[in-house]
């Protein structure tokens, strides 16, 4: 382009220098080529470098979305090729591309593929940069302990949180108790780009909330930004309603169905002799692979097309000629006797353990099963007449595996260890066929006594067997039908000691549901007011203290103190127990004179029935001075704890848990008197004997060096209280979680750091992250949720954002007169900066900040 024009200047130019046209004599002239050569070199430039404009993109909110949290990401799929869906995924493509008001409902019979088809869209929807979503729908619940619906409630929320929706708006929502549904949508319909599948919608009831699906009131509506997938054995457009584009999926054509055995089994025969194959297995794509896996094994009798096709022919098969893949029935059938030609192969290899072993784990729940569970114990008697033993199982297992009749998926960063899946068809055929072939009383009797057996066994085992021990929770749920009272207490107690075990993993969320389990089983066998029932529902409450679900547990709480109090007596040690259980709620919710007032009618009844040096009457002792402390009576507090320190470790020794209790919260209150130097030794003592006796991970020994932190706070020393906050933060995180109310203070505490070491706007996104988490999970009326939002103030008061901070330090002092009272310290603290609110602008405001400490 340059050449062009310097060629274009130098004719000009030898028209100036040489002989001069008498038509060019006017210098007008000469400057207006050169104006027209420039401009057209600057044309020719633009025509020659112009890139072919790209493809139309897809609409995204923002370039950077945040990561999809662990548990909504979708699962990873087959490495196969997805045969006989190219046009179904471009009917999904024009939806994703432009939803227009409509939803996706992937549908058809079990086996069929569903889940297969959306993993492929969401893997495409990611790789254009969207941001992608997976649910699986439980019907049932999980065990977390939460049902289906409150668990759909929990993950949609985080969906609209990870898009942007401030966590804040969610919990003044449910706070106020208004509609989440319709939040969550309202940010959904607001938000392009999303794409999010709801897995496994079989039963989509739970769905509709409020009425059925189709009114389009629940979880399920048209109309979002992004796209909604559904994948569902419910084939009735009346069932989605409005907006819903059906996806029906039918049976693979022959022509497809021998594409996937040729790819699962190149050396299996023809494609003529696939087709065939494919034709008889009905096209059903569960089906197609099983037999695919079949041939392809290099030690399998049926290793060609032909002979497998044979084999389904066999004059004793119960298949139909001409199977119908879309009939639930005809699909169970079908795939039932497709595993057992590879059974059959199995056994012929040595492995004839494969059938019972198929069938005892389809008999076990719709959950994950834990490696170590998959014992010769697993197996009746009366099953095979093949010696059982652990070769034997293992044999089995690894056989069952290569075939494509269980799925081993990886160890996750939960579970760690080991475990097995089955696909539901899968369990449903299976299941068939025991009840089909056999007494299925059998079966479960042995499946029973083995969990049982299982759960004694890995619960006196203690730490080593948690993360085989979470996995077996589901399954001893099936353990419903106990016929006489020897059997019911054994089994009562072993779910009741693995709910134990999971409570000291900090797997509270699990041990929910075991509880209730329990609680439901003695609520019908002995009746609400028998002792057995009383005590499981005062534990299911105390699972409900520890995380944070204040308001169920006081309720539970106060229903078995008054029960307790009219069965037993009031100075029974239930009642009492119950008494101070209750009282503890009240402390966490804030409802401080209450809590005093329980406490100390406790205590009195404790020393006169117990004496003062009992360990009960010692805890009581304690959680009164733990009131009085939140009460800003610091010197009552102290004298208590100093008294019950010193009679714990006479009693119970220096290096007992509950001695270590009383150490921390004397330091705790040594804090507040502004002792820093005392409360520091104190601390430092404690956290190492709580490291050495119950590890660095135990909520007690975080708690303690929450509390380390703090101090070294006070004392200035503001580098090394970061470090300990963000490393209790960090540890709080994964272990509670990052809703739980610890974990909550250990970023509350950061913040404080921050700001004093200068470092504004970092403490003011923590302050506000904080403050929202706070509101959702406590309330705002909560003491927890004030402070934070005293800390948030103080922030914007050293950014200078004078006007933001005196409003939130009024709302603080308003709520906290109502709250708390005005003689409290908290408040006090508030009123004093309110005093001090006409100062100079030119001197920072100064305010107290507020820690949350731990005990």
């Amino acid at each position: 382009m340059f050449a062009l024009l310097a060629a274009m200047i130098g004719v000009v130019t030898n028209y100036v220098t040489d002989e001069v046209p008498t038509w060019f004599q006017d210098q007008t002239r000469v400057w207006l080529v050169f104006a027209l050569i420039v401009v057209t070199s600057i044309l020719a430039q633009v025509v020659l470098t112009r890139e072919k404009p790209e493809p139309l993109s897809l609409p995204l909110v923002r370039p950077h979305f945040p990561a999809t949290p662990r548990t909504l990401r979708p699962p990873t799929s087959s490495a196969s090729a997805l045969r006989g869906r190219d046009r179904t995924l471009e009917d999904i493509r024009s939806v994703l591309d432009a939803p227009a008001g409509r939803f996706v409902v992937v549908c058809g019979s079990g086996g069929m593929g569903k889940t297969a088809l959306a993993v492929r869209v969401a893997e495409e929807a990611a790789q254009r940069g969207r941001p992608v979503f997976w649910i699986r729908w439980r019907g049932e619940g999980s065990s977390e302990g939460r049902s289906g619906e409150e668990l759909l409630a929990a993950q949609m929320v985080q969906v609209a949180i990870t898009l942007g929706l401030p966590e804040g708006e969610a919990g003044a929502v449910q706070q106020s108790g208004g509609s989440l549904v319709d939040l969550v949508w309202g940010y959904l319909e607001r938000t392009p780009g999303w794409v999010l599948v709801i897995d496994n919608a079989d039963r989509p009831e739970g769905l509709g909330i409020e009425g059925p699906v189709g009114e389009h009131r629940g979880w399920i509506r048209p109309g979002g930004a992004g796209l909604l997938l559904l994948t569902s054995r419910d084939r009735s457009p009346d069932t989605w309603g409005r907006g819903a584009v059906m996806v029906r999926l039918e049976p693979l054509s022959p022509a497809e169905g021998a594409q996937v055995l040729l790819d699962l089994a190149p050396g299996g025969g023809s494609h003529e002799d696939a087709e065939r194959l494919a034709t008889r297995l009905g096209g059903l794509p569960l089906a197609l692979h099983a037999a695919g896996k079949a041939v392809a094994q290099p030690t399998a009798r049926l290793r060609r097309f032909n002979a497998y096709l044979e084999a389904l022919d066999d004059d004793t098969s119960r298949v139909l000629m001409s199977p119908d893949a879309t009939d639930p029935e005809a699909a169970r059938t079908l795939v039932g006797h497709t595993w057992e030609l590879s059974l059959d192969q199995l056994a012929a290899e040595g492995a004839p353990l494969a059938r019972p072993l198929l069938r005892a784990l389809a008999l076990l729940a719709d959950a994950p099963i834990p490696r170590t569970l998959i014992t010769p114990s697993l197996i009746p008697d009366t099953a095979t007449d093949t010696a059982v033993g652990t070769a034997t199982i293992d044999s089995a297992l690894a056989g069952l595996e290569r075939y494509g009749l269980v799925d081993t998926p990886p160890p996750d960063s939960v579970s760690e260890i080991g475990s097995v899946t089955l696909h539901p068809l899968v369990r449903e055929a299976s299941t068939m066929l025991v009840v089909r072939d056999s007494d299925i009383t059998g079966w479960r009797d042995t499946i029973e006594s083995h969990l049982i057996e299982s759960a004694e066994s890995w619960t006196a085992q203690g730490r080593a067997a948690w993360p085989a021990t979470r996995l077996l929770a589901p399954h001893l749920l099936l353990l419903t039908d106990i016929h006489n009272d020897d059997s019911f207490t054994r089994l009562r107690n072993a779910i009741d000691n693995v709910a134990d075990e999971l409570e000291r993993a900090n797997l509270d969320t699990t041990a929910i549901t075991l509880r209730r389990h329990v609680l439901d089983a003695e609520s019908i066998r002995f009746g609400p007011d028998h002792p057995d029932t009383l005590t499981s529902q005062n534990s299911l409450a105390l699972v409900l203290d520890s995380l944070g679900r204040y308001e169920a547990a006081e309720h539970l709480h106060r229903t078995t103190l008054t029960i307790s109090t009219r069965v037993l007596g009031p100075d029974h040690p239930n009642t009492l127990d119950s008494q101070n259980n209750l009282a503890l709620v009240l402390n966490s919710l804030g409802r401080y004179e209450e809590a005093e007032h329980l406490h100390r009618t406790t205590l009195t009844i404790l020393t006169r029935v117990l004496g003062p040096d009992h360990p009960v009457t010692l805890a009581g002792q304690n959680n009164l001075a733990n009131v009085l402390k939140n009460l800003g009576r610091y010197e009552e507090a102290e004298h208590l704890h100093r008294t019950t320190l010193t009679t714990r470790t006479r009693v119970l020794g220096p290096d007992h848990p509950n001695t270590l209790t009383s150490q921390n919260n004397l330091a705790l209150v040594l804090d507040s008197l502004g002792r820093y130097e005392e409360a520091e030794h104190l601390h430092r003592t404690t956290l190492t004997i709580f490291t050495r006796v119950l590890g660095l991970d135990h909520p007690h020994a975080l708690s303690s060096q929450n509390n380390l932190a703090n101090v070294l706070d006070s004392l200035g020393r503001y580098e090394d209280a970061g470090y300990f906050h963000r490393t209790t933060l960090t540890t709080r995180t994964r272990v509670l979680g990052p809703d739980h109310p610890d974990t909550l203070d250990s970023q509350n505490n950061l913040a404080l750091v921050l700001k004093n070491l200068g470092r504004y706007e970092e403490a003011e996104h923590l302050h506000r992250t904080s403050l929202d988490s706070y509101t959702r999970v406590l309330g705002s009326d909560h003491p927890g949720t004030l402070a934070s939002q005293n800390n948030l103030a103080n922030v914007l008061n050293s950014l200078g954002r004078y006007e933001e901070a005196e409003h939130l330090h009024r709302t603080t002092l308003t709520t906290r007169t109502r709250v708390l009272g005005p003689d409290h310290p908290d408040t006090l603290a508030s009123l004093a900066l309110s005093i001090e609110r006409h100062a100079a602008r030119q001197r920072k405001w100064w305010s107290w900040p507020i820690r949350r400490r731990s005990r």
